[in-house]
Parts: C-alpha cells; sequence; structure tokens
C-alpha cells in the first residue's frame, strides 16, 4: 500500500517546485514581510502549500508562487490552523442527541 503523501515526481516537476518556492520566497523578502524570528515557519508554509497545490494539479512555477503568498498571507492575517482540523465527533453525537 503506498502512503497517500508518497510522490514521485520528474526533474521537471522538481524544477517547477523550486522555482515556484524562489519566486515566493524572494518576493517576501522584497516586501519585508520576513523576519528572523519568522523565516523558518513561512518557508515551512510555503512548502506545504506548494506541495498540496500540486497534488491538486497546479503545476506552473507563477500560479504557484502566488497561490502560496496568496495563503501565507491569509493564515498571518486570520490566524487560522495551516490544516483544517475535523470537528470533534462527541460533540456532533451530543448535538444530535439533543435535537
Amino acid at each position: 500500500m503506498t502512503h497517500p503523501n508518497n510522490y514521485v515526481l520528474s526533474d521537471k516537476q522538481v524544477t517547477a517546485l523550486n522555482r515556484a518556492l524562489e519566486i515566493a520566497w524572494h518576493r517576501l523578502l522584497q516586501i519585508g514581510m520576513m523576519d528572523e524570528h519568522c523565516m523558518t515557519e513561512a518557508r515551512q508554509i510555503l512548502t506545504q502549500r506548494i506541495v498540496n497545490s500540486t497534488a491538486e494539479g497546479e503545476w506552473d512555477p507563477w500560479k504557484l508562487a502566488r497561490e502560496v503568498l496568496f495563503h501565507l498571507w491569509e493564515v498571518k492575517l486570520t490566524g487560522r490552523p495551516l490544516v483544517k482540523v475535523a470537528p470533534n465527533r462527541n460533540k456532533r453525537v451530543a448535538a444530535r442527541t439533543r435535537l
């Protein structure tokens, strides 16, 4: 059984991923959004989002870079978690029993 997060990428795809990350990272440095305290976290957010977007079929480096920058901006401004948290199942069951 293959784990759903295991990917086999071609050289062209790896180049596209690296280029998207470079574009996004350069833009963050240009606008002064990064400081030494948040650089590691931002790089992780960008990388995770690029991988997720490519899994959904997007491979254009410029589109990926734009999308991950918007995602990082949204995460930083809204403070929402990076991973969607499923609602607690016990709470859903309790809510149904009250009805």
